[in-house]
């Protein structure tokens, strides 16, 4: 059987409508009322794209994708419950561990846009599916992906106190495995074969000046995103890069190292 064989709307028919708690990630999205990054995101996906969401969680962001932009959308979530309920606005949902090579080999898409939503800090090493990705963009497609900023200023004031606190969500998600600055990211899509060509600071801190290390909030701070575009290093919470593959033969689409 194939790893990567996906769910299909017409196979839910018969399921639960929703996914009870399965994906703490959509019950936060839900309590706030959407991510920055996602708004920021969809200002980025042309009407009618076709889409690879990698971590569609229960298709929150699917749905805005479908019903705002008419895009065709794919999924990919580790949460089978959560997938399930995704499966009933995306084509199709492959559920698997994007750390399994075997389960990427077997995912089928050409898309427009690959979109990881706050997704590869999550892995313990984002290269192999980042060079695995240009196998699911069609001519002309590009990757969109999200990364929280551990260099915030919030963070960096905390190191000072001598603290480095996890936290349930956030900059500091104790289910995060890897930390990345503005640079540092750049340079892991360089050496996977991207060549970036936006760059957009998000700040989803409700208050600015406390309330946590960088935990998002309902009602971002209006001065906040204004510094973010100023000071992005020090004020962004996330970074939404935009970047295009440059297909060498020193960069393979195998997820090979």
């Amino acid at each position: 059987m194939n790893p990567a064989e996906p769910i299909h709307p017409e196979s839910i028919a018969a399921g639960p409508a929703h996914a009870a708690g399965g994906n703490r990630y959509a019950e936060c999205h839900e309590r706030l009322g959407g991510f920055e990054t996602h708004e920021a995101a969809l200002d980025w996906i042309a009407p009618g794209a076709r889409v690879l969401d990698v971590g569609c969680s229960t298709g929150f962001f699917a749905r805005r994708l479908v019903a705002d932009r008419g895009c065709a959308v794919i999924g990919i979530e580790g949460d089978p419950v959560a997938a399930r309920e995704a499966a009933g606005v995306c084509q199709r949902v492959y559920i698997g561990d994007l750390e399994d090579r075997s389960f990427l080999a077997g995912i089928e898409a050409s898309c427009d846009v690959v979109f990881f939503g706050d997704v590869l800090e999550h892995l313990s090493d984002p290269r192999p599916v980042l060079r695995r990705t240009k196998a699911w963009l069609a001519s002309g497609g590009w990757a969109l992906c999200s990364v929280p900023n551990v260099a915030y200023w919030k963070i960096r004031y905390e190191l000072l106190r001598g603290r480095f606190d996890y936290t349930d969500v956030g900059i500091l998600d104790r289910t995060h495995l890897r930390f990345y600055t503005r640079g540092s990211f750049e340079g892991i899509l360089a050496e996977t074969g991207y060549r970036v060509t936006e760059i957009r600071p998000v700040c989803s801190d409700a208050n600015l000046l406390g309330g946590g290390p960088g935990r998002p909030g309902a009602r971002p701070s209006r001065a906040g995103s204004a510094l973010a575009r100023v000071w992005p290093g020090l004020f962004a919470t996330q970074f939404l890069f935009r970047a295009l593959p440059e297909r060498t033969a020193g960069c393979p689409e195998d997820g090979s190292p």
